[in-house]
Protein backbone atom coordinates (compact mmCIF):
# COMPACT_ATOMS: atom_id res chain seq x y z
CA UNK A 1 0.00 0.00 0.00
CA UNK A 2 2.69 2.74 0.98
CA UNK A 3 4.60 1.73 -2.47
CA UNK A 4 0.99 2.63 -4.31
CA UNK A 5 0.96 5.40 -2.29
CA UNK A 6 4.01 6.51 -3.65
CA UNK A 7 4.17 5.61 -6.95
CA UNK A 8 0.78 8.34 -7.17
CA UNK A 9 2.17 10.95 -5.47
CA UNK A 10 5.33 10.52 -8.20
CA UNK A 11 2.38 10.14 -10.94
CA UNK A 12 0.98 13.43 -9.74
CA UNK A 13 4.30 15.23 -9.18
CA UNK A 14 5.02 13.93 -13.13
CA UNK A 15 1.51 14.91 -14.22
CA UNK A 16 1.45 18.26 -13.00
CA UNK A 17 5.33 19.42 -14.44
CA UNK A 18 4.31 18.42 -17.62
CA UNK A 19 1.32 20.77 -17.74
CA UNK A 20 3.02 23.65 -19.52
CA UNK A 21 4.31 21.62 -22.12
CA UNK A 22 1.11 20.11 -23.28
CA UNK A 23 -1.18 23.25 -22.77
CA UNK A 24 1.87 24.58 -25.27
CA UNK A 25 1.53 21.40 -27.63
CA UNK A 26 -2.42 22.24 -27.95
CA UNK A 27 -1.84 25.34 -28.37
CA UNK A 28 0.46 25.11 -31.23
CA UNK A 29 -1.55 22.27 -32.99
CA UNK A 30 -4.45 24.87 -32.79
CA UNK A 31 -2.70 27.24 -34.55
CA UNK A 32 -1.02 24.55 -37.31
CA UNK A 33 -4.93 24.51 -38.50
CA UNK A 34 -7.00 28.32 -37.93
CA UNK A 35 -9.14 26.65 -39.98
CA UNK A 36 -10.66 24.73 -37.63
CA UNK A 37 -13.81 25.92 -36.15
CA UNK A 38 -12.34 24.89 -32.75
CA UNK A 39 -9.21 25.88 -33.06
CA UNK A 40 -9.35 29.28 -30.97
CA UNK A 41 -11.42 27.54 -28.14
CA UNK A 42 -8.32 25.15 -27.70
CA UNK A 43 -6.14 28.22 -27.92
CA UNK A 44 -8.54 29.93 -25.05
CA UNK A 45 -8.47 26.80 -23.31
CA UNK A 46 -4.68 26.30 -23.27
CA UNK A 47 -4.40 30.07 -22.35
CA UNK A 48 -7.01 29.83 -19.03
CA UNK A 49 -4.24 27.08 -18.13
CA UNK A 50 -1.00 29.23 -18.34
CA UNK A 51 -2.80 32.08 -17.13
CA UNK A 52 -3.95 29.76 -13.47
CA UNK A 53 -0.22 28.17 -13.50
CA UNK A 54 1.09 31.96 -13.43
CA UNK A 55 2.82 32.09 -16.68
CA UNK A 56 1.96 35.25 -17.79
CA UNK A 57 4.54 35.93 -20.28
CA UNK A 58 3.81 32.83 -22.43
CA UNK A 59 -0.20 33.74 -21.81
CA UNK A 60 0.40 36.55 -23.26
CA UNK A 61 2.26 35.43 -26.06
CA UNK A 62 -0.47 33.28 -26.71
CA UNK A 63 -3.10 35.52 -26.62
CA UNK A 64 -1.03 38.39 -28.90
CA UNK A 65 -1.06 35.13 -31.57
CA UNK A 66 -4.58 34.17 -31.28
CA UNK A 67 -5.67 38.04 -31.97
CA UNK A 68 -3.59 37.59 -35.63
CA UNK A 69 -4.68 34.11 -36.39
CA UNK A 70 -8.29 34.02 -35.56
CA UNK A 71 -9.36 37.87 -36.09
CA UNK A 72 -13.15 37.15 -36.41
CA UNK A 73 -13.22 34.65 -33.47
CA UNK A 74 -15.94 34.52 -30.68
CA UNK A 75 -13.18 34.03 -28.20
CA UNK A 76 -11.44 37.50 -29.36
CA UNK A 77 -12.73 39.47 -26.65
CA UNK A 78 -11.01 36.90 -24.30
CA UNK A 79 -7.75 36.76 -26.15
CA UNK A 80 -7.79 40.86 -26.30
CA UNK A 81 -8.46 41.50 -22.26
CA UNK A 82 -6.16 38.62 -21.60
CA UNK A 83 -3.05 40.13 -23.53
CA UNK A 84 -3.73 42.99 -21.68
CA UNK A 85 -4.26 41.48 -18.20
CA UNK A 86 -1.23 38.87 -18.69
CA UNK A 87 1.07 42.28 -19.70
CA UNK A 88 -0.24 44.26 -16.53
CA UNK A 89 0.87 40.85 -14.73
CA UNK A 90 4.53 40.94 -15.68
CA UNK A 91 5.31 44.33 -15.58
CA UNK A 92 4.59 45.38 -18.84
CA UNK A 93 2.31 48.45 -18.40
CA UNK A 94 2.28 50.14 -22.30
CA UNK A 95 1.80 46.57 -23.73
CA UNK A 96 -1.00 46.10 -21.20
CA UNK A 97 -2.44 49.92 -21.77
CA UNK A 98 -2.29 49.20 -25.77
CA UNK A 99 -4.54 45.72 -25.24
CA UNK A 100 -6.73 47.50 -22.91
CA UNK A 101 -7.38 50.19 -24.98
CA UNK A 102 -7.95 47.85 -28.15
CA UNK A 103 -10.65 45.79 -26.04
CA UNK A 104 -12.41 49.00 -24.94
CA UNK A 105 -12.58 50.19 -28.98
CA UNK A 106 -13.74 47.07 -29.84
CA UNK A 107 -15.91 45.92 -26.81
CA UNK A 108 -17.30 49.34 -25.28
CA UNK A 109 -20.44 47.56 -23.97
CA UNK A 110 -18.93 44.21 -23.25
CA UNK A 111 -19.32 42.86 -19.46
CA UNK A 112 -15.16 43.85 -18.70
CA UNK A 113 -15.58 46.65 -20.70
CA UNK A 114 -15.81 48.96 -17.13
CA UNK A 115 -12.97 46.40 -15.57
CA UNK A 116 -10.31 47.07 -18.57
CA UNK A 117 -10.99 50.90 -18.55
CA UNK A 118 -10.30 51.08 -14.84
CA UNK A 119 -7.67 48.83 -14.92
CA UNK A 120 -6.00 50.75 -18.27
CA UNK A 121 -6.45 53.71 -15.88
CA UNK A 122 -5.02 52.87 -13.21
CA UNK A 123 -1.71 51.95 -15.29
CA UNK A 124 -1.45 55.17 -16.79
CA UNK A 125 -2.06 57.13 -13.48
CA UNK A 126 0.30 55.34 -11.32
CA UNK A 127 2.96 54.67 -14.28
CA UNK A 128 3.11 58.23 -15.45
CA UNK A 129 2.11 56.89 -18.93
CA UNK A 130 0.18 58.93 -21.32
CA UNK A 131 -3.48 58.14 -22.27
CA UNK A 132 -2.82 58.05 -26.34
CA UNK A 133 0.78 55.95 -26.44
CA UNK A 134 0.63 52.79 -27.50
CA UNK A 135 3.90 50.38 -26.39
CA UNK A 136 7.01 50.96 -26.99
Amino acid sequence: MKKFLIFLLISGLVALATIPLWTSKVAENAFEHPNDPKSSEKVKDALLVKIRIQRFKQARRMAEKAILFFPRAKEMPYFLYNAAKCAELEGKYRVAVYWYRKFIRRYPKHIWAQQAKNAMNKLIDLHGLEKSKGPK
